[in-house]
């Protein structure tokens, strides 16, 4: 039996779900959130339906647009006085 530090994702299916599980989100919301049904989405992590770029491109501009708005200072137009 494989470690725990060990385990890795042994194809991009997988690499969803485990983005699924470190955002905390469902696959109903991350859907919402990329832009596609939950349907869908659930196809795709159930192996009905092929993750295409398309569907990747979706995902990486998500992660962007959420790497971008925890790095953004919300209260950068206040001084530190």
């Amino acid at each position: 039996m494989k470690a725990l530090s060990e385990i890795k994702a042994e194809n991009d299916v997988e690499k969803l779900v485990l983005l699924l599980k470190r955002l905390q989100q469902t696959q109903h919301t991350f859907a919402k959130n990329i832009g596609v049904s939950s349907s869908y989405m659930h196809q795709i992590i159930n192996y009905k339906a092929p993750l295409t770029p398309s569907i990747e491109k979706k995902v990486n501009e998500y992660l962007e647009r959420e790497r971008a708005f925890e790095n953004e200072n919300l209260f950068s137009h206040y001084s530190s006085k």
